[in-house]
């Protein structure tokens, strides 16, 4: 009964499911918010809800920092510290270019045609800020234009090239950046510009392009030290083929490579991912014992999540206590890593209080902070804390509302049964501008499943395919498996019907049939 009398959903329910080859007129208006359900139907709320105060990877970041192009710990921190230097300049004119490929040339030429030249340093360190600023067709355009200059006044320097590649990729890429590896010479293709494109290969998953080339690397002799190793062990686990690691390892020993940190931190993972805890312990009392390492915060982060799933909480504590101790100056992804933790752990004291440190550390807070430590709490069973913390993001007006946060919130509530806040909560998601989204209509789905109201839980589902405009979403197995074993136990062959339609129209059916190729099952066991 949730959805039918929603003006949005009644909107899609007698429409076509597809309604890309029906006429307009049928089709619901998608770039309207959601509405708050209309009085009368069961489902309105005199009033908004009253405020809620009523009482990875450690891993994935080895391939980024492994070649010498990438950020060194803190330098950038160290640069904003400093007073105003004359490359942040051409950094903020940079930045504020709205098109870089007219924009950034028109910059540089500017500074040229008063007389001034380019100072190589700073334009290399603009170019890298505007990387960390993910204005990766700026950074480009920069690159592009010291090479449309003469050959001798911006030397570039194979660790340029390799930079750049890896940019090429950011901007346009995996294609682009292997044309611009195939344009190269021979003889500027070292072992930097290779292992860019490794990196690429690797960021892609492409297994078999990644292997392909780290083999002719080791035919030209340029696999000579962990960097490389590294990367072919984070595509393996990236791929969940944690097996493969363990030979690279041994690899390395026999060419006499020195194991470095994320070496180390990648052979946990591994190992804890494939339950060889006693390994792990001899692994990690290893790398303890080398003098050359210096310990860093991910890898006790990694010892605390691998204890946690043995069920070690004293263990993971102890961890978790050296990670606190290794927070760096301004570096916020131990904070994020402890919150979830501690979270894994049923620790809501400790989340409070590190959310309390955070916030005094850092003053602009993202959706994304709110999210996880919101999420951390209910995973606490902190229901109460969370919709504090759910309340004090809304007191920063947050434009556009975030339905990814509200949705944490209704599925606890859809868990917990509580149909009454689910009513007036939904109203308020909507009130407050939440865009229409596909799991938000998901949870709903699996609030009707769990009445055995099959058609409103369809209704749901033919909502949630209307507004997948990016076409990602798929519905949970779990939900999928709820509505079909209600079809079969009630003999409801039309709903049935109805259920695959909005499976095949998401691309589920596709997904499960190749992974019952795979299982030798059939569709059914979805």
């Amino acid at each position: 009964m949730l959805l039918l009398n929603h003006p949005t959903a009644a909107a899609a329910a007698n429409a076509a499911l597809f309604p890309r080859h029906q006429r307009s007129d049928l089709s619901p208006d998608l770039s309207l918010p959601l509405r708050s359900f209309p009085s009368g139907s069961g489902l309105s709320s005199s009033r908004l809800l009253p405020p809620l105060t009523t009482s990875g990877n450690p891993v994935s970041r080895c391939i980024t920092r492994a070649f010498p192009w990438s950020p060194r710990k803190n330098e950038i921190v160290e640069y904003e510290k400093r007073p105003k230097e004359k490359w942040i300049r051409y950094f903020e004119k940079l930045a504020a270019v709205r098109n870089p490929e007219k924009g950034v040339a028109a910059v540089l030429n500017g500074y040229e045609s008063k007389g001034k030249r380019v100072n190589t340093i700073y334009l290399f360190r603009a170019a890298r800020m505007l990387c960390k600023a993910k204005l990766y067709k700026h950074a480009l355009e920069v690159y592009r234009w010291m090479e449309s200059k003469p050959p001798d006044t911006y030397p570039v320097t194979t660790k340029d090239r390799a930079f750049k590649l890896d940019l090429i990729y950011q901007a346009h890429g995996a294609s682009s950046a292997e044309d611009y590896f195939m344009s190269l010479k021979e003889s500027v293709r070292d072992r930097l510009v290779h292992g860019a494109l490794l990196k690429v290969y690797v960021d892609c998953k492409m297994k078999e392009k990644a292997e392909s080339l780290y083999a002719t690397m080791k035919e030209k002799g340029m696999v000579d030290s962990a960097l490389f190793t590294n990367a072919m062990m984070t595509l393996y686990t990236g791929l969940g083929e944690f097996d493969k690691v363990d030979p690279i390892i041994s690899e390395m020993k026999k060419k006499g490579f020195s194991l470095d940190a994320c070496s180390y931190n990648i052979w946990l993972t591994s190992l804890g991912a494939r339950r060889s805890f006693e390994k792990m312990d001899q692994v990690f009392d290893s790398m303890k014992k080398k003098p050359s390492i210096d310990i860093g915060w991910d890898t006790y982060s990694i010892m605390a999540a691998v204890y946690i799933k043995m069920g070690y909480f004293e263990s993971a504590e102890e961890c978790l206590k050296q990670v606190e101790g290794k927070i760096d100056g301004q570096n916020r992804t131990p904070y994020d890593h402890l919150i979830s933790l501690y979270g894994a752990l049923g620790k809501p004291r400790d989340v409070h209080r590190l959310w309390i440190d955070y916030k005094s550390k850092f003053t602009t807070l993202s959706d994304k902070d709110y999210r996880e430590v919101i999420k951390s709490l209910l995973r606490c069973g902190d229901v109460e804390g969370a919709e504090v913390i759910y309340d004090e993001w809304l007191s920063t007006k947050p434009t556009p509302y975030d339905p990814r946060i509200g949705n944490l919130l209704l599925a606890c509530y859809v868990k917990n049964g509580e149909t009454e806040k689910i009513k007036a909560f939904f109203n308020q998601m909507a009130e407050l501008g939440g865009n229409q989204n596909p799991k938000t209509w998901e949870i709903l789905a699996a609030h009707e499943i769990r009445g055995k109201r099959v058609a409103e839980a369809l209704s749901c589902l033919k909502v949630a395919v209307s507004v997948n405009q990016s076409k990602k979403w798929k519905p949970e197995r779990a939900l999928v498996s709820s509505i079909l074993k209600s079809c079969e136990e009630e003999g409801d062959a039309a709903n049935k019907e109805m259920l695959f339609e909005v499976l095949k129209e998401t691309g589920y059916l596709h997904d499960e049939m190749e992974k019952g190729a795979e299982n030798g099952e059939g569709i059914q066991s979805a």
